[in-house]
């Protein structure tokens, strides 16, 4: 996920969809169906690109000399790609990733936060855009880096009534769809849940796509399942605040 394949219709590359055989702009299409059913639309965008010639970090046994490559095109090149997910796409969520390698810096982070605010202020961006977050356990070490909210992974955060944060969490054991891989129990499901949003947090649930583009079934499912049980129990998870008792081991 971070070989720099845009999803979209890019004027910037062809190394998008639209070179590809499915020749449809999914993102576009992602987008008119949040928007028509009233639900905010957030898209994921790499920093990291090991595809792109520019990126000062080379993976996997890429022969290509680092020497040859500047950073300052390739920010160029991030930029006009985010402006491309904002203007023609209207995301109201950027969630950034790979950030962790030495070629993105501190700065190369604020100075792409106020590029994006310039564009739409109002705009959601995980602190995965600039270098505070602190391990997996994703939050920002202090008030000089830039980013909206915290990202633990696969567990869920701290007691933090007061700081924004978001746990992203597999539905599965792995990201990326697998076959068979072992889904967690709708128990599991609900307790991660409930412990989120009772230590201040909001869940994201990853659920990958096979092969073909389509969700699983039993994914679909076990979704289905937990809006059931949101239906009747919504009222304590939407709109609550953490506490003021600390979450338990056996919620």
């Amino acid at each position: 996920h971070h070989d720099g394949f845009c999803i979209w219709d890019s004027e910037f590359t062809d190394h998008d969809i639209m070179s590809s055989p499915f020749k449809r702009d999914i993102l576009k299409e992602l987008s008119d169906e949040c928007k028509l059913q009233g639900i905010l639309f957030g898209t994921y965008h790499s920093i990291a690109d090991w595809h792109h010639p520019h990126y000062a970090t080379r993976y996997g046994g890429d022969p290509r000399p680092v020497e040859d490559s500047d950073m300052e095109l390739y920010v160029d090149y991030l930029k006009k790609q985010v402006k491309e997910l904002i203007e023609k796409y209207d995301t109201d969520i950027l969630w950034f990733d790979g950030e962790w390698e030495d070629a993105w810096t501190h700065e190369d982070g604020m100075d792409l936060y106020e590029y994006i605010r310039g564009l739409k202020n109002d705009i959601l961006i995980n602190n995965r855009i600039d270098k505070g977050r602190q391990g997996m356990m994703g939050m920002t070490e202090s008030s000089k880096f830039a980013g909206d909210f915290g990202t633990p992974e696969q567990e869920i955060g701290a007691f933090h009534p007061d700081i924004p944060w978001e746990s992203c969490i597999t539905i599965c054991k792995q990201w990326a769809w697998k076959p068979n891989d072992e889904m967690k129990s709708m128990k599991e499901c609900i307790q991660t849940l409930a412990r989120t949003v009772g230590g201040g947090g909001n869940l994201l649930l990853n659920v990958g796509p096979m092969l073909d583009g389509r969700i699983e079934q039993r994914q679909i499912d076990r979704l289905g399942e937990m809006g059931s049980w949101l239906e009747i129990n919504g009222e304590s998870i939407y709109g609550t605040n953490a506490g003021p008792f600390k979450p338990t081991d056996w919620m």
